[in-house]
Formats: C-alpha cells, sequence, structure tokens
C-alpha cells in the first residue's frame, strides 16, 4: 500500500472546510466569507485561525521548515483547539490523530454516536 500525502497547507485547506460547511448549510454566503476569513493567509490569528501561519505557529517550528504528515496534523489539532477557543463552530469540529496509523472502524462509529447524542 502507498503512501499518500499532501503538503501541508493544501491537506488542511481540503479537509477543514469540507467539515466546516456541513456545520450550517442554511447561512450559505455568510459562511463562504467567514470560512474564506478562517483560512485566509493572514498573520493575524485571531481573524485567520486556520491559516497557514497558525498552523506554522501552532508547530512549534520556523517557518520553512518540512512538516511531515506526523507533525503537520499535531499542529492542525493545536490550531483547531486554539481556533475553537474564539468561535463556537470551530469547536465542534473533532480533529482525530491515529498515532499508530490505525483507525478502527467501529471505534469511530462509537465515537460518532456519541457526539450525535449529545446534540
Amino acid at each position: 500500500m502507498q503512501n499518500f500525502t499532501l503538503p501541508f497547507s493544501r491537506l488542511h485547506k481540503l479537509l477543514l472546510p469540507t467539515c466546516s460547511a456541513n456545520l450550517n448549510r442554511s447561512s450559505g454566503i455568510r459562511l463562504h466569507r467567514q470560512l474564506l476569513r478562517w483560512f485566509a493567509d493572514t498573520p493575524n490569528l485571531y481573524q485567520s485561525p486556520l491559516s497557514l501561519h497558525a498552523l506554522v505557529a501552532a508547530s512549534g517550528r520556523p517557518p520553512g521548515q518540512w512538516h511531515g504528515p506526523t507533525s503537520a496534523c499535531q499542529a492542525l489539532m493545536i490550531a483547531m483547539a486554539r481556533a475553537g477557543r474564539f468561535d463556537a463552530r470551530l469547536a465542534q469540529i473533532e480533529v482525530y490523530f491515529a498515532r499508530d496509523r490505525t483507525i478502527f472502524r467501529q471505534a469511530s462509529i462509537v465515537q460518532a454516536k456519541r457526539y450525535n447524542n449529545k446534540l
């Protein structure tokens, strides 16, 4: 089985907007604009908590250094935790990091059902 990796910035910009868009489809253009703000490449971490700047800051590594899949995921978890403090919509998104590179289907289903029961 071949490993598949995406560049650090593309990975988070592909996955998180999809999750965020599913949170509230009724707000349409407002949500679209908010998604753009969250991911805008600006050093303002409050306004754009999921920008490349925010991920580099969360990683603790200097800009320009390579981020592999593990460090990228860890930085994404930190950035999402920080972002959730500023925006309740982002607090609803859970980032899961499979440390041993294994995700068990049944465990994922149980977690999803637990979350749905909280709503």
